[in-house]
């Protein structure tokens, strides 16, 4: 009876549309870094800042995820973020 339950679930979630983004973090995801709310949106490839850097704070990714949720500017898309 539960395994009925499941794919009932399966056929709703496949019918209705989603709208998401996937968000990847810079190589270097550091948990202790600075907040400063800057950032640089990249594409799906390895994004590197004018140091030649792959990093991010913690707080900086929130920054762009909680931006990136209020404006919708990239549904249906992943993306990656490093700091400036």
């Amino acid at each position: 009876m539960k395994r009925a339950g499941s794919f009932g679930f399966l056929r709703f979630f496949f019918v209705l549309p989603v709208k998401w983004t996937y968000i990847s973090p810079a190589g270097d995801f550091q948990a202790d870094g600075a907040k400063t709310g800057k950032y640089i949106l990249g594409g799906e490839e390895l994004t590197l800042n004018s140091k030649g850097e792959s990093v991010i704070s913690y707080a900086d990714y929130a920054v762009a995820m909680v931006d990136e949720a209020l404006n919708g500017n990239h549904i249906q898309q992943r993306i990656s973020v490093v700091a400036e």
